[in-house]
């Protein structure tokens, strides 16, 4: 489902791949360089998951508004102070918005985060914060 954003968006530029066609159709007829037509995508696609998220992906870590954590999860941990002391799956929160994902290994500078549920590129450096999610052993009991 689109956000009213989102569809003010479609109105003016398409969807981003009707957009990304209209580029390709500029590049292919000599209107705009190869490098043109990847930047000016590029932009359009974070625009659109800017409209979707609520809030500008190039807006600093403090503009974003940090939701409250899901009941049974813990406190909100900003990555800058540590990171999950192993592997496994927790719940983050950056510039996608609040994702399911796992901790590899890595620093502040170089994360290495693994999720399903994002599919971009920048992910593992968008991440601010993860809160440990609920046991699992707990939650099958229950």
């Amino acid at each position: 489902m689109r956000t009213a954003k989102q569809d003010e968006l479609a109105e003016k530029h398409g969807t981003p791949e009707q957009f990304e066609k209209a580029i390709w159709k500029a590049y292919s007829d000599l209107f705009i360089s190869h490098e043109e037509a990847t930047s000016a995508i590029r932009r359009y696609q974070t625009e659109w998951d800017d409209a979707a998220t609520g809030y500008a992906a190039n807006a600093p870590a403090e503009a974003r508004v940090l939701p409250s954590p899901p009941a049974g999860c813990s406190a909100w941990i900003a990555v800058r102070d540590r990171f999950p002391d192993d592997a496994r799956d927790v719940l983050t929160f950056g510039r996608y918005g609040v994702h399911k994902a796992c901790f590899e290994w890595g620093t502040e500078d170089d994360p290495c985060w693994w999720t399903d549920e994002v599919r971009k590129a920048d992910f593992k450096e968008s991440v601010t914060h993860w809160a440990e999610l609920p046991n699992a052993k707990a939650e099958g009991a229950k």
